[in-house]
């Protein structure tokens, strides 16, 4: 079998394969997790995605904290907190947060927290304790180890060119050759729609939406950086400390073309406005900056299982800015769906909807 696809998303649906299918990823980039998997601001955050994602994210919990399935030799989760703040007029939103998880706490309690909030922009706020920083390249390395120590490979710098199906098989072609497989699984991200238009299938309608990130130094006496993430409730910016520096994004959306993404100056100076606007911190030059595509389905959930279209051809995709956190649970659901049709029992125990994923839901 093939696997078009070798960010997140594909290196674990291929090693979920590998079990016991022979398996071959393609990537087009030179190297696995080159674009969006290697742009995360890498936050697992239970919540995140809504009750559609949230079953996947907590079913995949397990696999993060155990190293990646054992692969690793310590979790790839550490202690983060979130402090959500509600700005004047944005009450409603924060009320979201309230009911999800957060519990309410003082403008008092949210600057001991986050010692450079400014008290007189937040109404509102309040505290998860169950945010982490993710490892995003731990996950990838020990996904790579589990697809290596099954027998699966792959070619890098391989971009799949096309897509024909006869006598029951696909060749997959790449300037490399033709690839013969059984089974097609599309975890190409922003691209595929694009894969899916080569196997003479109607496209799902993938939206690729850029997210913009940019670093700025953090003064050395600040000692912030057990701080938690704090993050507006209108979702206009977040603020994550890291050693030496924080991240900031103004959680930009920018509907985009599959491409290489790079950052907007616009959006950059955005994030640096809104994180001035409501803490102390005088960010003003930035030390890095880079950009992402979060590719999501039109309703926002996953694509996972058989295209019921075309004999052999499965999707992973629609992982949006959750798939990392979500992508274990997401790939054993395409395992379980090819082969039975059915979801994982902990990931359906959890509240999961096989209608809310599988691609029936677009091919009416």
């Amino acid at each position: 079998m093939a696997v078009v696809g070798a960010g997140i998303a594909g290196i674990t649906v291929a090693a979920e394969f590998a079990r016991e299918r022979t398996v071959l990823v393609l990537e087009a980039d030179t190297g696995p997790a080159r674009q969006t998997t290697g742009r995360s601001a890498a936050i697992c955050m239970a919540s995140y995605g809504g009750p559609r994602i949230q079953p996947f994210t907590r079913t995949g919990r397990a696999w993060l904290e155990s190293g990646g399935g054992g692969y690793l030799e310590r979790s790839l989760l550490s202690p983060r907190g979130l402090v959500v703040i509600a700005a004047p007029g944005q009450q409603a939103s924060f009320e979201r947060y309230a009911a999800d998880g957060g519990r309410p706490i003082s403008v008092v309690e949210a600057c001991e927290l986050f010692p450079a909030l400014r008290p007189e922009q937040c109404e509102a706020a309040a505290y998860d304790p169950e945010i982490f920083d993710l490892d995003a390249a731990g996950a990838v390395s020990s996904a790579r180890r589990a697809l290596r120590e099954r027998g699966g490979e792959m070619m890098a710098s391989s971009p799949v060119t096309a897509l024909d199906q006869s006598n029951g098989s696909w060749q997959v072609t790449t300037p490399t050759g033709i690839v013969e497989a059984g089974l097609v699984v599309n975890a190409a991200g922003a691209w595929s729609d694009d894969i899916a238009v080569m196997a003479a299938l109607p496209k799902i309608g993938m939206l690729p939406m850029r997210r913009t990130i940019c670093t700025f130094r953090a003064p050395a006496s600040l000692g912030h950086e057990a701080w938690p993430m704090l993050l507006d409730a209108a979702e206009q910016f977040y603020l994550k400390p890291e050693p030496g520096q924080f991240l900031a994004s103004p959680a930009d959306e920018t509907p985009s073309a599959p491409c290489d993404p790079r950052p907007d100056l616009i959006d950059v100076a955005t994030a640096l406005d809104r994180v001035n606007a409501a803490t102390t911190l005088q960010a003003t030059t930035i030390q890095t900056s880079w950009a992402g595509l979060r590719t999501f389905a039109p309703d926002r959930s996953l694509v996972l299982g058989p295209d019921p279209l075309a004999d052999g051809f499965a999707w992973c995709a629609g992982h949006g800015g959750f798939g990392i956190q979500a992508a274990h649970s997401a790939a054993r659901a395409v395992v379980t769906l090819v082969e039975t049709g059915e979801l994982p029992a902990d990931v359906v125990a959890a509240g999961g909807d096989r209608a809310a994923v599988v691609p029936d839901r677009f091919r009416a």
